[in-house]
């Protein structure tokens, strides 16, 4: 009987709905078949599968071996082999297993169950159950190895589903030339002996363990590396310590609130408040708007005002009192001077 007259046959039946494997190790937990107790007390495991209106075909001569040899061979690409239910059962002492199998997998007359067993016991049968599947449609294209009877399968042909390289392809020489070329990656120890050039030894161990490693990498060759860690290290957790939500935050916000530190458009200081505003989607503008750098002018109105509200304060505490209203959008060498000039 050929593979295209077992799919004839299959059609006539109506054979379909394939479900998958099951673990039923339990039902053989009692058996008297040497082999499967041997398997079992080494950890292994028993899978049985039905397929629907597949009784009588195993035995069926299938060109030069059996139906049953043909799907075995799947199951031995895993090192494991099959029963079932065209066999004796009698004569491996498993006629009551199979019965109590026949029960939980709900199966009818025509249909047939077999098991395979061993510690890759639920790859060997799934890859039956695909070989099975396949009869419904023909004959598939594989990768055969000839034997004492003919030939029987042994992989699929390359293809998607091939994990390992074509033997049959010439072998690719790797020489010095190709070796220099490959850019292997500092290991984290490597980058952490780096990142203690610019940083402090406590900054270093922590960003290297970071989830932002990548962005610190990134905007440390551009920005000041101590403020890019504290940024990823402590500020970040600050942020979502006070419930807001940094996971919102992105490279782009990230890289453009440190280049508006950087071009002196906010001050310092603001960096944690701007990256709050961004996790509230407010604008660039906005946060310019509210942390940009004062004008002269507006400084000196705040001195102004500090002055007229405590004219006989000394020049220390007018700077104090000046600098808690300018909150970093000045520095304090250029209200010192402005300071002088409106008290000359």
């Amino acid at each position: 009987m050929s593979l295209l007259e077992i799919k004839d046959e299959l059609k006539k039946r109506g054979a379909k709905e394939f479900i998958s494997p099951q673990d039923v190790t339990n039902v053989f937990k009692g058996t008297k078949n040497n082999f499967l107790r041997k398997i079992l007390q080494d950890n292994g495991k028993i899978y049985a599968l039905k397929l629907p209106k597949f009784a009588g075909l195993l035995k069926k001569q299938c060109g030069d071996r059996t139906f049953g040899a043909e799907l075995s061979a799947y199951a031995g690409s895993y090192g494991l082999g099959i029963m079932h239910s065209d066999e004796d059962l009698d004569k491996y002492q498993l006629t009551m297993e199979f019965s109590e199998l026949g029960k939980e997998l709900k199966a009818e007359k025509e249909d047939l169950i077999l098991i395979t067993a061993g510690r890759v016991a639920e790859k060997a049968i799934s890859a039956v159950l695909e070989r099975a599947r396949y009869c419904t449609l023909g004959v598939p294209e594989e990768t055969r190895i000839a034997d004492r009877e003919g030939s029987k399968y042994t992989r699929p042909l390359p293809g998607a589903e091939r994990l390992y390289p074509e033997t049959d392809l010439p072998h690719v020489r790797i020489d010095e030339k190709y070796l220099a070329q490959i850019s292997v990656p500092k290991t984290l120890l490597e980058k952490k002996e780096e990142f203690l050039k610019v940083l402090p030894e406590d900054l270093a161990r922590q960003i290297i363990k970071s989830q932002y490693l990548g962005m610190f990498e990134e905007f440390s060759s551009r920005h000041d590396p101590v403020l890019v860690a504290t940024t990823f290290t402590t500020i970040l957790k600050d942020i979502k310590r006070q419930g807001h939500a940094v996971e919102k935050l992105d490279k782009n916000d990230f890289g453009t609130v440190l280049a508006m530190i950087k071009d002196g458009a906010i001050p310092k200081d603001s960096l944690s408040a701007a990256l709050v505003m961004r996790t509230q989607a407010e604008g660039f503008e906005k946060i310019t708007e509210r942390f940009g750098m004062l004008s002269d002018e507006q400084v000196r109105k705040i001195i102004s005002d500090v002055i007229k509200a405590h004219p006989d304060a000394s020049e220390a505490a007018l700077m104090g009192l000046i600098m808690k209203h300018v909150r970093g959008r000045a520095s304090g060498e250029r209200v010192m001077k402005l300071l002088r000039e409106m008290r000359k």
